[in-house]
């Protein structure tokens, strides 16, 4: 299994869906592949990712942090009253820094 093969796993256990780790685009997103222009920029993205991906996998570093990735449990979402006080302690940064 390749690097990329393990990413596209842990994306599609992480969301439950097959859907996600194959690629298979969005109903807004095949009406944007129909454009030529567009789907040749996004393949040529596509195997630009891989191509980085694969560079990035023969690092050793990179390649632990990959795999302590691919054990992490899945995100949740932040608490309001949480995000309302991320947000707070931000605005004070920017204040305070002048911005």
């Amino acid at each position: 299994m390749t690097g990329l093969d393990l990413c596209a796993t842990a994306r599609s256990e992480r969301r439950g869906t097959r859907a996600a780790a194959t690629g298979v685009a969005l109903a807004g997103g095949l009406l944007l592949a129909a454009d030529p222009a567009l789907a040749r920029l996004h393949a040529q993205a596509v195997d630009w990712r891989h191509a980085r991906l694969a560079a990035l996998m023969e690092q050793e570093p990179l390649r632990a942090l990959f795999g302590r990735l691919l054990m992490t449990p899945p995100s949740r979402p932040v608490p309001l009253r949480a995000a309302q006080a991320l947000m707070g302690h931000a605005r004070r940064a920017q204040t305070k820094a002048g911005k």
